[in-house]
């Protein structure tokens, strides 16, 4: 209904609703609607418009309230003037505004050949006064901002206390830069341009915080490689370092122009002239992403399995399926824990997958696979077994083509690992025990996992270790980890043992 207001998103909404919402009446009209600035709560918004049908751009707020609803907007008497006032910025406690103005008292350049007088913009600023909502009378920010140039689309960082604005000569907008002044003294100053990976020399503006990421700003651009005319872009900073500016996708970037962006409470707003707009620039409202959920961190701990004595070793994680390898040493209590990937970086809906492998002299090599996401709280346990006569110990890394004693190729790593193990134990003598499944026939299956058990010692012998050192043994289905079969099982089943018969 007309002059009703308009839900954008609910805060707190467990879902935002994808793609782009025009935030329509009241906020929007058939005029245009400019450069809106939201409070960090997201419940205040100030931008510029010709609502009234005047002459000239003024400032307007608007504030949202429980159910999400934005208020009827009313014009910022207190700052507005009778000329141009636009492109205000609010910080995100909400108690300075920034804006761009040509009002009475701004730098002017010398009067042109015909004797007309030629006033550019300049900043300004105004502080919420104390237990109200009026604005003190703004003045133009202090220091050496504010040149005979034109200065606008001003911002602040709080983090920093710099501040942002986009500078270019009276009468050439194509020559739009970006600038920052740091403030001291109660003044901002040392104003100077951002580097080249921010200020192509393609009119770039509205240089804004990014308050939904750890350090950053968004920007403006007409760039090349972009999807319309002004594109927004993000550009990290880190080590009083900007990296480079990279265009957000097709949820905020449109074929038309989209400028002023930012984020606040999971809603990203900025102005646009895209179609389907109610005028030229409307302001829209654009779910963020999701807030990002805490990291899956899996616990373990390594113990000595007799004692149960914690030991201090080094963890070799290797991440699947070809997610590399990292190396995690334990703490003095046997403690070190894995951080799993973020789901963007896994196939859809896959669960991140570690095998674990720990040589630690005196004991036997250990090695297993964990999905991370099932361990939880934990600890892990990880019993270690020291190195006696009799003791055995498992390796579900050892794959065989199917009804074949071929290993595969993805095997060779943890034969590999065993060589070496056995190379730094030369006393060390293995029997060797193949199992399979508990699908096929008794004697077939009894056949195939000796023939096996025969591949492995025989991959370890060209190793270069001696053969005397192994004996084989094939015990096909007579010795399940699980009784059962089927998914989840089989897999349990089908291993290669390794029992040791001799310590010399």
């Amino acid at each position: 209904m007309a002059g009703s207001p308009v839900p954008l998103l609910a805060q707190g909404a467990a879902t935002p609703v994808k793609g782009l919402q025009n935030m329509g009446e009241p906020v929007n009209t058939p005029l245009d609607e400019f450069s809106p600035s939201v409070t960090a709560d997201g419940r205040t918004m100030v931008y510029n418009s010709k609502k009234l049908g005047e002459r000239y751009q003024s400032l307007y707020i608007s504030e949202r309230d429980e159910d999400g609803q934005w208020s009827k907007p009313r014009a910022l008497r207190e700052l507005n003037s009778i000329y141009n006032d636009e492109a205000p910025y609010i910080t995100p406690d909400g108690k300075l505004i920034f804006f761009a103005s040509d009002r009475d008292g701004s730098t002017e350049m010398p009067a042109d050949a015909s004797g007309r007088v030629r006033v550019s913009f300049d900043i300004y600023w105004s502080r919420k006064e104390p237990n109200s909502n009026r604005w003190s009378r703004p003045l133009p920010v202090p220091g050496g901002v504010n040149t005979p140039d034109h200065e606008r689309s001003p911002s602040l960082d709080l983090r920093t206390g710099r501040l942002f604005f986009a500078r270019w000569p009276f009468g050439d907008f194509e020559n739009s830069r970006i600038y920052e002044a740091s403030y001291s003294g109660g003044r901002f100053v040392n104003a100077k341009a951002l580097p080249q990976s921010i200020n192509s020399g393609h009119q770039e503006a509205a240089f804004v915080p990014a308050l939904d990421r750890e350090n950053g700003y968004y920007f403006a651009s007409r760039r090349p490689g972009g999807r319309g005319g002004w594109d927004i872009y993000y550009a990290s900073y880190a080590n009083n370092s900007y990296g480079d500016a990279k265009p957000l996708d097709e949820r905020v970037n449109s074929e038309a122009n989209d400028i002023y962006y930012s984020v606040r409470e999971q809603i990203g707003f900025l102005s646009s002239d895209r179609e389907g707009g109610l005028g030229r620039y409307d302001i829209y409202g654009i779910p963020a992403e999701a807030k990002k959920e805490p990291p899956v961190v899996a616990q373990f701990q390594v113990r000595d399995g007799e004692s149960r004595a914690p030991v201090q070793t080094r963890a070799d994680v290797h991440r699947a399926p070809d997610g590399g390898h990292e190396q995690q040493p334990t703490d003095s209590g046997g403690r070190f824990s894995v951080e799993a990937r973020p789901q963007a970086e896994l196939a859809q809906n896959a669960q991140e997958q570690v095998r674990i492998r720990i040589q630690q002299p005196g004991y036997l090599p250990f090695e297993q696979k964990y999905d991370l996401n099932a361990i939880a709280p934990g600890p892990e346990i990880i019993d270690l077994k020291p190195l006696q006569k009799d003791v055995s110990f498992d390796i579900h890394a050892i794959y065989f083509e199917s009804n074949k004693a071929v290993i595969k190729a993805e095997s060779y790593e943890s034969l590999g690992e065993l060589a070496n193990f056995l190379k730094t134990n030369p006393g060390l003598q293995l029997e060797i025990i193949g199992h399979t499944d508990l699908h096929g026939e008794h004697q077939y299956n009894i056949d195939l996992s000796l023939k096996r058990a025969i591949a492995v010692r025989d991959y370890l012998v060209g190793k270069g270790l001696n053969q005397k050192r192994f004996q084989v043994k094939g015990a096909g289905f007579t010795r399940p980890v699980v009784d059962k079969q089927g998914e989840g099982f089989d897999e349990k089943n089908r291993r290669t043992e390794f029992r040791i018969i001799g310590l010399d």
